[in-house]
């Protein structure tokens, strides 16, 4: 076992901590190292390890170096100016990026890149939490002209890059000013993918993903400020051909999940790639639980705020070739109308032709006013017919109940019917009397009914 602890190191000429192919377990805690020409802490083809605690001020290349390494920590340290990356991690298995405070990196402020392929990469996790970085891809440099600032000299440079994780989770890290990406999902051969409860500030794009099935779900992910909040772009596995295809990539849920944009300049959203284009069509991706600047989480959208959202999100509907976000909406209108019942309910006039002997029975309802004026068998008289069972206007409920089918009478030649089939109204428009009867329950009229057509 290897433990360096307590130490203080400056101005060396090379690496200020490094270790080659040891064996058992490191410690590298607790030291002060300061402006040395290469990287602070660089260990190579070693075992399990931790490294914490330590104060790293200006490195030549990486505050912290692991390549190929045994499983990692990296917990509680403070790293200022590195040229290249603040925490670099190469070809490791299980690593842990926590609590640490990165700032000015030249390029990264943390990289992890396993370095293997789909084929290869099962049970391998990297877990980065909790971190603040600030200010990446601000390489040192003395400027000697006036009208120069540090921002003339900045290239490169993601808060954090991940790639090539069975299991990637990021969560809790406060991410501002990155010349690139707040976060980096990068490479084709990611495959679970948590982000959540990280805040991405000013930095040019929030969060980039090139392939995975990506969890949004969790705590909410904030971007304030920079160019663009989301972007989804798989990585091409095949640069070389014409038909290039592209890496996969899904949404848990096809939701984003509930992400809280502001005060982004270009597009809240960017699919690219052919980004959740499930074959020959897009997949529905849902954006209800996010806040967009004043626009909070809602399932409907007036037709102004659909405006805005689709201008700042670039999808389907943009490039024919991606996932489309589904914005339902609808145009609030105050309708003060006066109706008249008239143009609700519609009046029935007599049929104009001659429906000769048609009979209605009707039971329940009280007498019809008038006496008959004509023959039951024609349509002048179908309008006055009345009940001459039961009694002249009967009030109660047992002389109601009594009506018997008794106006219209049964002509020679009639037929008694209790349905509405076209043989009935065809009998009846031909002079002959049909009884259609509305008796009995409505099992019973669909069983007549039946009959009719049978």
């Amino acid at each position: 076992n290897i433990s360096i602890t307590d130490n203080t190191i400056s101005n060396s000429p090379e690496d200020g901590v490094s270790i080659f192919k040891a064996t058992g377990d490191i410690l590298i805690a607790e030291n002060t190292i300061e402006n040395v020409a290469d990287n602070a802490i660089d260990i190579h083809e070693s075992g399990d390890l931790e490294v914490s605690s330590n104060t790293i001020n200006v490195a030549g290349e990486d505050g912290i170096q692991l390549d190929n390494v045994g499983d990692a920590v990296v917990l509680s340290n403070t790293i200022t100016s590195a040229g290249d990356d603040g925490v670099d991690v190469f070809g490791s298995s299980n690593i842990i990026v926590e609590d640490n405070i990165i700032d000015e990196s030249g390029d990264d402020g943390v990289v992890v890149l396993s370095g293997l392929t789909k084929d290869n990469n099962s049970g391998s996790t990297v877990t980065i939490l909790n971190n603040a970085v600030s200010n990446s891809g601000t390489p040192l440099a003395v400027i000697t002209d006036t009208n120069m600032t540090l921002d003339d000299f900045r290239s490169g440079g993601d808060g954090i890059q991940v790639g090539g994780y069975d299991e990637i989770e990021v969560t809790g890290n406060d991410v501002s000013n990155s010349v690139e990406n707040g976060l980096y999902v990068s490479g084709p051969h990611n495959f679970s993918v948590e982000v959540s409860d990280n805040t991405f500030t000013d930095n040019d794009t929030g969060s980039l993903f090139e392939s995975g099935d990506i969890d949004l779900t969790g705590d909410t992910n904030t971007y304030q400020g920079g160019r663009v909040g989301l972007r989804f772009t798989p990585a091409e596995l095949d640069s070389n051909n014409d038909d290039a295809s592209f890496a996969p990539m899904s949404l848990v849920g096809d939701t984003i999940g509930a992400q809280s944009f502001s005060d982004i300049t270009e597009d809240y959203i960017q699919l690219d790639n052919t980004a959740f284009l499930a074959p020959g069509n897009p997949t529905i991706l849902d954006a209800t639980d996010s806040t967009f600047d004043s626009i909070g989480p809602q399932e409907i959208y007036t037709n102004a705020q659909i405006s805005l959202l689709e201008s700042k999100i670039e999808h389907f509907l943009d490039n024919g070739s991606t996932g489309l976000f589904f914005l339902q909406g609808f145009e609030a209108v105050a309708v003060n109308v006066d109706i008249n019942q008239e143009d609700i309910f519609q009046g029935f006039e007599p049929k104009a032709d001659q429906l000769g002997g048609l009979n209605v029975t009707i039971l329940g309802l009280p007498t019809l006013p008038g006496g008959v004026t004509a023959t039951p068998d024609t349509a002048a008289g179908l309008n006055n017919l009345t009940p001459a069972a039961g009694g002249v206007y009967p009030t109660s409920p047992e002389a109601l109940n009594a009506i018997e089918t008794a106006a219209g009478g049964n002509a020679e030649g009639s037929s008694q019917s209790s349905c509405f089939s076209g043989s009935a109204l065809a009998n009846a428009d031909y002079g002959q009397s049909v009884n259609i009867s509305y008796g009995g329950s409505a099992i019973d009229l669909l069983n007549e009914e039946v009959k009719c057509g049978s």
